[in-house]
């Protein structure tokens, strides 16, 4: 833990189920945010293992090192900047690639002293709820780096104040919640809070589920085809998501066989790839960032989802 008095420069955090493809050397993300490369720094490797001697946590070796550099030093105050940074990248990552992509470790330190200073920030244990890894190719970095400074801009993991509020911060927030549950009913309804955030009317609670279905289609893609199998999958997921918060015998449910021989269980997994796709869509498109990423009235929601449905 930091004091008062300690000052740091850097921040080195370590996600676990990440990587770049093909990747030899450290990567400049953006200016002070670093994908370190495979062999990483000696130093950092040195304290790190040292660190997990001492705690009896062993470190998962299918991950990456993140370096990030502060534009001063700062004191006991900085540690939170840092770990807001780390939350939204691997958030992203999520996002972007899918898989774990999840947070093990965290280690500050002070690269003007001599010899260099550790300070130990925390260690996690290697569990996640998912075994697949976020692979992310050299030639999509541009588009990661991108989609993080949108993302990172307006802090959907940190601010939560009702001034800053916007559809994609809200939604951002349910399926990062959503994403790390292994509680599948739990992730099914949070999923449909992801997507309720961006396409339903704030004031006009009528056909919900219609409109959102038929907004969140819609946005996706104009494939005719893609849009049935879409529209048809988000009912009867939303029929799991109203039996769960209403109380109906989800048991005698899930015993149904549903759409191409799929049993209720395919839902979780089609919803949370439908919410990373729109999310993707709308921090990519710089247009729809616009939209989406501050509070918008009820006439320019009205204007948007007219445009988009017409």
């Amino acid at each position: 833990m930091l004091l008062d008095n300690e000052l740091v420069t850097h921040g080195v955090g370590y996600i676990r189920d990440f990587k770049v493809i093909d990747q030899d050397s450290d990567i400049e993300l953006i200016p002070g945010l670093q994908i370190l490369g495979p062999a990483a720094r000696d130093d950092i490797n040195e304290y790190l293992t040292e660190l997990e001697s001492t705690t009896g946590i062993s470190r998962p070796q299918n991950g990456r090192f993140i370096l990030y550099t502060l534009d001063k030093k700062r004191s006991l105050e900085w540690p939170f900047e840092f770990q807001q940074m780390l939350w939204d990248f691997i958030l992203v990552l999520r996002i972007f690639a899918g898989g774990t992509a999840h947070s093990y470790g965290v280690i500050y330190y002070d690269l003007d002293s001599s010899p260099v200073t550790y300070y130990p920030g925390y260690l996690g244990d290697a569990d996640s709820v998912r075994s697949s890894s976020a692979n992310i190719k050299m030639e999509d970095l541009p588009q990661l780096a991108q989609t993080y400074e949108r993302l990172s801009a307006i802090k959907p993991l940190i601010d939560i104040s009702s001034e800053s509020f916007s559809r994609l911060r809200n939604a951002l927030r349910f399926f990062d919640q959503a994403y790390t549950t292994n509680w599948y009913l739990m992730k099914i309804v949070l999923l449909f809070i992801c997507l309720e955030s961006l396409f339903s009317d704030r004031d006009d609670k009528t056909d919900i589920s219609y409109k959102v279905r038929l907004r969140a289609t819609r946005f996706l893609t104009d494939d005719v085809e893609e849009r049935k199998d879409i529209f048809e999958n988000l009912k009867i997921a939303y029929d799991f998501r109203s039996s769960i918060l209403h109380g109906d015998n989800f048991a005698r449910k899930q015993e149904r066989k549903l759409k191409n021989g799929e049993s209720w269980d395919y839902y979780p997994s089609f919803l949370e790839n439908i919410a990373r796709r729109i999310l993707l869509k709308m921090l990519s498109d710089q247009e729809l960032y616009n939209h989406f990423s501050r509070k918008t009235t009820d006439k320019e929601d009205s204007n948007f989802f007219s445009n988009l449905v017409l």
